[in-house]
């Protein structure tokens, strides 16, 4: 799996995990300038995940009022409507019980 959330952030996975990972640069060392990922957090629920996302990017917040704030809750909700539109495309379809399709 290999999600992108916006331009900082996307979402992969392991045999046991959900991970956010963060987009990074190098800014020393023999690979400056290089682009990284770096892990922020392992999940074993997409809803751990999105908590989790969600609690970084506001931690993340620069607001300076309540106003500011609201905004990017509002943000967040738009971003993880997406999210969702995302993780749904990629997920197996199960089938419904009662829809005829799993005689």
């Amino acid at each position: 799996m290999n999600i992108k959330v916006n331009d900082k952030f996307r979402i992969t996975s392991d045999s046991l995990n959900f991970i956010i990972q963060e987009k990074k640069i190098a800014v020393t060392g023999k690979h400056i300038g290089e682009l990284r990922w770096e892990n922020l957090g392992y999940y074993s629920t997409i809803a751990g995940l999105v908590y989790g996302l969600c609690n970084t990017i506001l931690k993340r917040s620069k607001a300076r009022s309540v106003k500011g704030l609201i905004q990017d809750l509002a943000d967040l909700e738009v971003l993880v409507a997406g999210l969702s539109d995302k993780v749904r495309s990629i997920e197996p379809q199960r089938p419904v019980k009662g829809d005829g399709n799993n005689d």
